[in-house]
């Protein structure tokens, strides 16, 4: 099945940010050869799985507003402001397109056929003891039930800036 590629138009029927040839020259400008072994089959489905997770994991999170309500992904928008600047609606960004290849290189090359996680922060904080003379202190502080959150470091950090409140620190 051929790969359908958001153009900037808002295409109802796009399933990726990036196409296959875009991806191929992305890694090899990176001289990443997991992604140049992979078959065309397993490049397109790890494709559509990037684009999926990444409009899935930002819902309600992006800057600026859908160009129509017919398309079938988050992007293209309008009304995108990064660093003072108004993006243009019909182009994606290019920080969109690289972490959708990141994204996709790590469901391809992943043994699970999940994300490859880089770091999982359960929430917890755990501090040694200290003993200064006759005092001795300890410290730990556990999740307590939070929920674990998993950081793709370079994917998640291309897509900061895109993210209402983008401008933050992201702790990597």
């Amino acid at each position: 099945m051929t790969l359908v590629i958001e153009d900037g138009t808002g295409l109802s029927t796009a399933e990726s940010y990036a196409s296959e040839a875009t991806a191929d020259a992305y890694f090899l400008a990176r001289a990443n050869a997991d992604w140049a072994a992979l078959s065309s089959s397993a490049k397109e489905i790890a494709l559509r799985q990037a684009t999926q997770h990444i409009d899935a994991s930002n819902v309600d999170q992006w800057r600026g507003t859908r160009l129509n309500s017919e398309q079938a992904l988050d992007w293209p928008r309008w009304n995108v402001v990064v660093d003072g600047f108004v993006l243009d609606s019909d182009v994606l960004p290019r920080v969109l397109v690289e972490a959708t290849c990141e994204y996709a290189l790590r469901f391809a090359t992943s043994d699970t056929g999940e994300l490859a996680v880089d770091v999982t922060d359960d929430g917890s904080i755990t501090a040694e003891s200290k003993q200064v003379g006759p005092l001795s202190v300890s410290t730990s502080y556990g999740g307590s039930g939070k929920s674990s959150v998993a950081w793709y470091r370079k994917p998640d950090i291309l897509l900061a800036r895109l993210r209402s409140g983008g401008d933050r620190l992201i702790r990597i």
